[in-house]
């Protein structure tokens, strides 16, 4: 139902870039991946210079873990556009956390801290990827932050235990 008015307010033009973003969400969060993607490919049709649409396409990808190249490529665009952006440079980060390219992952997400500070989501992306590189406390202690700026309790939570076990197992 939410899609559908988000369609509605789409056709006015001063609302039609963010309604169809949150069409988008709301096909995703239903399971209409396909309908999600369309939603996605319109925008980028429609504004294929606008660096929030590369973004939302290109992080939608990232987190299917779909055309991944295309993802990069997207997130180059909208950093291109926006140098300093701290969600454009998440995006590029957690693109290359997906093939494990972490180091360079690192890289991005620090940066996009570095802008963002207390945004949550960064910062769990930052702890899994400090996790991935073996430095558990590191990651612990971002995961931590991530949780008290917001972040999604449940899931970041199991990440917690889940390093805090392998640290009582002896993993490194």
């Amino acid at each position: 139902r939410a899609a559908w008015r988000f369609e509605l307010a789409a056709e006015d033009p001063d609302l039609r870039l963010n309604a169809l973003i949150q069409k988008s969400i709301c096909h995703d969060q239903n399971g209409l991946v396909d309908k999600a993607r369309l939603d996605l490919e319109l925008l980028r049709r429609e504004y294929p210079e606008d660096p929030e649409v590369a973004n939302s396409y290109g992080y939608f990808l990232a987190e299917k873990g779909q055309d991944l190249d295309l993802a990069e490529g997207l997130f180059r665009e909208a950093l291109a556009a926006d140098p300093g952006n701290g969600a454009y440079l998440d995006s590029l980060g957690w693109v290359m956390y997906r093939p494990g390219r972490y180091e360079e992952a690192f890289d991005y997400l620090i940066q996009a801290v570095n802008v963002l500070p207390d945004d949550p989501i960064i910062l769990e992306h930052l702890g899994v990827v400090l996790n991935l590189l073996g430095q558990k406390t590191e990651a612990l202690d971002i995961l931590r932050r991530s949780l008290a700026q917001g972040g999604d309790s449940a899931r970041i939570e199991a990440l917690i235990a889940e390093i805090e076990a392998s640290q009582e197992a002896g993993e490194d």
